[in-house]
C-alpha cells in the first residue's frame, strides 16, 4: 500500500460475519422493546440481537447463603491461568483470607491452590 493511502478497517472485508454499523441502522425491533443507537451506546441493548441485557443470576455457596459474583468460580472449566488476578482476590477474600500482602500473581495463584487443597469454602 502506499503511503499517501490509507486503510480503513472493515469487518465484512474479514468475514466476521458481524458488521456493528449495520446492526446499528437495522435498529432491531423485537416484541417488547425497539432499541436506539443510543441504548446500543449505553449498553442497554446487546447490538447483536436487539434485546436487553438479562440480569447476571444471584450465586449461593455450598451453605446456600447469597455471596458476590467472583465468590465461585469452576476452575474445571475455567482453569487458574485464564482467571483473572483480580477475580482470585475477590475469590480469597471471600473466604476470609487476608490478600494485601499478595503482591504477584504467582503468590496469588499458589494462595488460591493452597485454598482449594485445604477445601476452604
Amino acid at each position: 500500500m502506499p503511503a499517501h493511502e490509507t486503510y480503513h478497517y472493515n469487518p465484512a472485508d474479514q468475514n466476521m460475519g458481524f458488521i456493528p454499523d449495520e446492526v446499528l441502522r437495522n435498529n432491531h425491533e423485537t416484541e417488547t422493546h425497539e432499541p436506539t443507537d443510543d441504548d446500543f451506546f449505553r449498553c442497554m441493548s446487546w447490538s447483536r440481537n436487539g434485546l436487553p441485557f438479562e440480569a447476571v443470576p444471584d450465586q449461593f455457596n455450598n451453605s446456600g447463603e447469597e455471596v458476590l459474583h467472583e465468590a465461585n468460580i469452576d476452575f474445571d472449566s475455567h482453569p487458574i491461568k485464564f482467571v483473572l488476578s483480580r477475580s482470585l482476590v475477590k475469590w480469597l477474600e471471600c473466604r476470609g483470607v487476608p490478600t494485601p500482602s499478595l503482591e504477584s500473581r504467582k503468590q496469588i495463584v499458589d494462595m488460591v491452590e493452597l485454598c482449594r487443597k485445604y477445601e476452604i469454602d
